[in-house]
């Protein structure tokens, strides 16, 4: 009996054993399990906090070389302080972040707020860049326009320069078909070589209407006779044929028209009988042929 009664008692015992044993394993798995949740969780909100800070950090990065473009290209100033105001949020983000403790975070309750402060974190990075891409493409889009209105106006300076140097060009004395006339002693009108004493150039001054204020012009008149040579009182000993005139004047002209005459000589009259042929009137001025006309001596 009493033996029945010690094997009884060991059973018990055993089992009790038994059940502590299991109770105790359970815990320790369970105790275990739950670590190895924690810490994923922990390593998985580090991870997503440091890809939020990398992210601002690129941001900061493209704004500040987005910022330097507009400085040198000449961007809008709202554009600069909007992102400027950007770059601001973003260094506010970067604080919120670095000041967010991830270590410790094993209650559920804790993990979930960390995890939605992340979350808000990455929403609004995703709002800034939406902002900010606005704000770039506006502005390129603003840039784009200037350079087009740079090159405008460029095309623009460029034909007004041409169109003011041919105005600045058009603004002479245009002449007339010339007329030369041989006069006597007495004034009288004659074509007789032995009998001319003055010759008389003479033609229109035409209307300029790019005249507006009086100008000088210098003319130049040769007078060119059967022979080639130059009738001249003054420049006689010149040897280059091309640089000998017969008259110099400078004429005052105001746009309007007007009869212009030149006689010759300038003073008395001619001190030796012209030939008898045919002569060249050329007038010059600025160094070009304006007008010339030939007229015939018997």
């Amino acid at each position: 009996m009493t033996s029945q009664s010690n094997r009884k008692s060991g059973l018990i015992i055993a089992l009790i054993l038994l059940a502590l044993s299991a109770f105790s394993n359970i815990y320790f798995l369970t105790e275990y399990s739950s670590k190895e949740d924690q810490l994923a969780a922990e390593n998985l909100l580090f991870a997503q906090k440091d890809s939020l800070q990398m992210e601002l950090q690129r941001m900061e990065d493209s704004l500040a070389l987005v910022l330097a473009q507009l400085d040198d290209q000449g961007g809008s100033l709202v554009a600069k302080s909007e992102l400027m105001a950007a770059q601001a949020e973003i260094a506010q983000l970067r604080k919120q972040l670095s000041m967010t403790s991830v270590q410790g975070s094993g209650s559920g309750s804790k993990s979930k707020i960390i995890s939605s402060q992340l979350q808000d974190a990455q929403d609004q990075i995703a709002e800034l860049h939406q902002q900010v891409n606005a704000v770039v493409r506006e502005n390129d889009h603003l840039l784009t326009s200037n350079d087009e209105l740079r090159e405008r106006n460029q095309l623009m300076g460029a034909e007004f320069e041409d169109l003011e140097s041919r105005v600045n060009k058009g603004k002479r004395v245009y002449f007339g078909s010339l007329m030369t006339h041989g006069f006597t002693s007495e004034g009288a009108k004659t074509t007789k070589a032995n009998q001319i004493r003055n010759l008389s150039v003479s033609c229109d001054a035409l209307e300029n209407v790019l005249i507006t204020n009086p100008i000088f012009e210098e003319v130049t008149i040769r007078i060119i006779d059967p022979n080639g040579g130059i009738l001249s009182t003054t420049n006689t000993s010149l040897q280059n044929k091309s640089d000998v005139y017969s008259l110099k004047e400078s004429l005052m002209f105001d746009g309007s028209k007007q009869k212009v005459t030149f006689k010759f000589p300038l003073k008395g009259e001619l001190d030796r009988k012209l030939k008898k042929g045919q002569y060249t009137t050329e007038l010059w001025t600025g160094g070009l042929l304006r007008q010339k006309n030939t007229f015939e001596l018997f």
